[in-house]
């Protein structure tokens, strides 16, 4: 059986996107990890799963989903060409992958069938955003009307203004945007990922219905305005 490699992912971090190409199948050694795909949550998956197989396997060798770490998780990593021998090697491998491919296949029905807001899965009203290594997600002075949300970030979003960097977002959780969405404002900053980004991204007229139907992230929002606040206020005070 050939010998894999074993990597330790960070709680929000990002181990493969939806429609990237696929280099690896991963055992789920510890931890838990959620499934997303076009916005929609795809379950979570817990210690003996394997994934990345669906897109193994797909026509176009692309992954269907993206998988976030949910909290700190250890996985073995498969590389592609490898994954055939390591099946035919260990029957114990395939029959988790048989287990984990059904419980995959549970969740993609039981998404499917959901309507309505009265079960527990309430659905994203935006889209998830792949944002690559120095790609610009907004652009100081002109006028867009989305907010964002970090859900992993490899080493943080540059905000800048006028070519000075003013900070570093890198936080799972944080906002940004919503100022000058909200107010119907031009863009005050630019904000340029340093390195791979995954982001929430909705129109700013949901804003109101997404805090509501998600009361814990009202403190989020809360909390980053205080802190650009507080920080202009620093800035002001400094001068």
């Amino acid at each position: 059986m050939p010998e894999p490699s074993f990597i330790t992912v960070s709680p929000g971090d990002r181990i493969f996107a939806q429609n990237e190409r696929v280099e690896a199948v991963y055992h789920l050694l510890h931890g838990e990890v959620s499934l997303w795909r076009n916005g929609w949550s795809g379950g979570r998956l817990t210690a003996g799963h394997i994934l990345g197989l669906d897109g193994a396997y797909a026509p176009d060798c692309l992954h269907p989903c993206t998988a976030l770490a949910e909290n700190e998780c250890r996985l073995a990593a498969f590389a592609l060409e490898h994954v055939p021998e390591a099946l035919l090697d260990a029957p114990q491998m395939a029959e988790r992958v048989l287990f984990s491919l059904a419980r995959q296949l549970h969740y993609e029905w039981e998404r499917s069938s959901f309507s309505g807001r009265g079960n527990n899965e309430r659905a994203f009203l935006g889209r998830i955003l792949n944002v690559e290594r120095g790609e610009t997600v907004i652009r100081e002075g002109e006028r867009t009307d989305q907010v964002y949300r970090i859900i992993a970030t490899d080493q943080g979003l540059e905000v800048s203004r006028q070519g000075t960097v003013l900070s570093i977002l890198d936080q799972p959780g944080e906002f940004f945007g919503e100022m000058a969405a909200v107010l119907g404002q031009p863009r005050t900053a630019t904000v340029r990922s340093l390195g791979r980004s995954t982001l929430e991204a909705y129109p700013a007229r949901l804003l109101p219905q997404i805090v509501s139907d998600y009361p814990e992230l009202s403190w989020r929002v809360i909390q980053g305005l205080s802190q650009r606040l507080q920080a202009a206020n620093a800035g002001l005070h400094s001068r």
